[in-house]
Order: structure tokens, then sequence, then C-alpha cells
């Protein structure tokens, strides 16, 4: 099998848990890492969470005493400095090519080519301006503020934007089907207690309105409701739109054949229980002429 083709990330990685080769043996792999055409993108995905806390957290930090190796520019014996690293945080230097990266690009920066993210940056003629630039570049900028967001969502100081979402809709979710329970409870009550929802007037968008006026009883007990304590509700009708505050007749009528379809099934499944049952039906003509069939089921 082909070894996979050295990588940036790979390199940090390496020297980060400690398994990067020494200065004097690296030069050659120095030179063929940077020929390489390297997918960054492709990179990334072979990194867990772990490395690239790793990566951001606890890279090689070499100290002041550090020699760093010479590299032959233009004729000219030229060195890594140190007084880089404090001026640029963002800034690794990598023993295994004796050239620097961008963590933060590396890691969540545009999948492109270049010195510090693709490949190693080993050209230190005229660093100062070249460091300089890629600080202030936008892509640069946007890296750096994800390895943050990234560190402290590792390190328990911060809840991840698809957690902080999913948290946002179960409270969005639980906050609507509170209001919906209170309007749901007060449906059932009047079903139980053989009161019609509606009454003279119903006229949903006074809800809490003018005492004078009789909107009917679902409204009425939903006032009472409010009146008694249901700050949830109080809160819907006070804050909510006038479009969506859940007592339209349609509101009122799911519920009523929702509830409609419970009962159906809980007779049916208390009819199947025993052997046998008996079923009488009679037919009843209403004041508006149209046929109603009523059905009785006795179980023996």
């Amino acid at each position: 099998m082909k070894s996979k083709p050295s990588s940036p990330t790979r390199d940090i990685v390496k020297e980060t848990l400690g398994t990067s080769s020494s200065s004097s043996s690296t030069n050659t792999e120095s030179s063929a890492t940077a020929s390489i055409p390297v997918n960054v993108r492709y990179t990334r995905r072979d990194l867990t969470d772990d490395d690239k806390l790793n990566l951001l957290t606890n890279y090689f930090r070499p100290d002041y005493s550090y020699k760093f190796p010479p590299r032959l520019e233009f004729g000219k014996q030229q060195h890594f400095q140190y007084r880089w690293l404090p001026e640029y945080q963002w800034l690794a230097y990598s023993e295994a090519t004796n050239g620097s990266f961008c963590i933060p690009s590396v890691l969540y920066g545009q999948a492109i080519e270049g010195g510090l993210i693709s490949r190693p940056f080993t050209l230190f003629t005229k660093s100062k301006a070249k460091l300089a630039a890629h600080d202030l570049h936008v892509s640069h900028k946007g890296a750096v503020a994800k390895a943050a967001d990234f560190i402290e969502v590792m390190k328990g100081r911060r809840t991840n934007v698809i957690s902080q979402m999913n948290d946002a809709l179960r409270q969005r979710i639980a906050n609507n089907r509170a209001k919906l329970a209170s309007v749901i409870k007060t449906v059932i009550f009047c079903g139980r207690q053989n009161i019609p929802l509606r009454g003279h007037r119903d006229c949903s968008i006074d809800v809490a309105g003018d005492p004078s006026t009789n909107h009917g009883n679902f409204l009425a007990l939903l006032d009472f409701r409010v009146e008694a304590g249901d700050h949830t509700l109080q809160k819907h009708f006070s804050s909510g739109t006038k479009s969506a505050t859940y007592t339209s007749a349609n509101i009122q009528n799911e519920p009523i054949n929702i509830c409609g379809q419970v009962i159906r099934d809980k007779i049916v499944k208390r009819v199947k229980e025993p052997n046998f049952y008996i079923c009488i039906a009679d037919e009843v003509t209403d004041n508006s002429n149209k046929e109603q069939l009523a059905m009785v089921l006795r179980r023996t």
C-alpha cells in the first residue's frame, strides 16, 4: 500500500503527539512536503475534535534559547525568528519542516494553496510583510474566530451552535405546547360538562376584551383561566399576534375531532376484549332534516 503524502495538519499532529523527527533528519522531508499539493479539506476529515483541540492548545512552542536551523535563500542564510511567535499568536513553528503554519487557517480556513496553510511557510525573506498580510486576511480572521469558539466549546465554557439551536427549538416547542395545553384543556372541559363552546357570539379577536360583551363559553373560560393566574396564557394573549391566538373555530374543532378519535379507539379496544358484544343502532332526523345514526355497544 502507498503511504499517504505528508500534509501540514498531519505534520503538526505528529509534533504535538511527540512523534516528529529531529531537525537534522527532516530537511529532505521539508522540501518534499512543500512540493506536494495538499487537499486541506480532506486532511481535516482525518482529525477528531480532540486532535484539533490538541493542535490549537498543545502545539510545539520553542523558547527564546532555541536554535532555529538556517535556510539558504537567495545566497544568504536565513533563520526563523523567535520574535514572530509572540507577535502573531496564531503562528506555530514546525521542527519537521523548519517552517511555520497558521493552525487556525489549516483547520478552518479556505482550502487554498499557499504558505502557512497547505504547506509550511519556509521563505523567511521579507517574512514580516507576508505575516502581516496574512494576519489581515478575511479568511484568516474568520478561521481564528472559529478556532476560538471551538476551544471554548471543547473546554465546556460555551455551548456549540447546534446545541444552542436545539435548545432554542426545544424551548419554543415547550412554550407552544404550554399555550396549546390551556386551550385544549378548556375544550375538553366543555366537552365533559356538556357545555357548548360557542355562545351567542364567537369573536376570537376580542379575548380578554370588553367584559360587557358575551364572546361565547369557550372564550369566556379562557378569560377565566387568565384571571385565575394562567400566566402562560396571559403572556400569549398580550404578546402574541392576532393571527396566532389558537382560539379560532378551526383550532377549536381540531382538538374536538382528536378527542372523538381517541374516545372511539378506546371504545373499540374495550369492545374487542370480551368474546361477545351487542350492537344496537337507531336513526333519527334532526331539526335540519339531517339523519343521525346512534349506535350503542354492549359487552357481554
